[in-house]
C-alpha cells in the first residue's frame, strides 16, 4: 500500500508506544493515555499512521479515564509526578500560568 501523504511504497511496520495528554491546564489533572499501536509510517516523508484501541479511544472521547480499567493503576500516580515537576520547572522561569 502507497503512503497516503506522498504516495511513496518505502513504508515500515513498526510497533509504538504513544502517550496521549489532553490539553490545558484542566489536562494536568487528568491521567496520561497510553496507547500501543502498530504504526505505518513513511520513510519517505514521515507521515504515520496508526488506530486508537477502542477502550482507550472511549477515555479520550469521555474525556475521563478510569486507571484500573486501562490496567495501568500508576497513571494517577505518574501525572501527579508529571505535574509537580512541570510546575516547578515553570514557576522558576516565572511562567504566566502559574503565578
Amino acid at each position: 500500500m502507497s503512503c497516503k501523504s506522498c504516495q511513496s511504497e518505502h513504508q515500515r511496520n513498526l510497533k509504538g508506544e504513544i502517550a496521549i495528554d489532553f490539553p490545558g491546564l484542566k489536562g494536568l489533572k487528568m491521567p496520561i493515555v497510553w496507547v500501543f499501536p502498530k504504526l505505518t509510517v513513511c520513510l519517505e516523508c514521515d507521515f504515520a499512521k496508526f488506530k486508537i484501541p477502542e477502550r482507550e479511544l472511549r477515555v479520550l472521547n469521555e474525556g475521563e479515564v478510569d486507571a484500573a480499567e486501562l490496567g495501568n493503576r500508576l497513571a494517577p500516580l505518574n501525572r501527579s509526578v508529571v505535574r509537580r515537576f512541570m510546575l516547578a520547572f515553570l514557576s522558576r522561569y516565572n511562567c504566566n500560568f502559574c503565578q
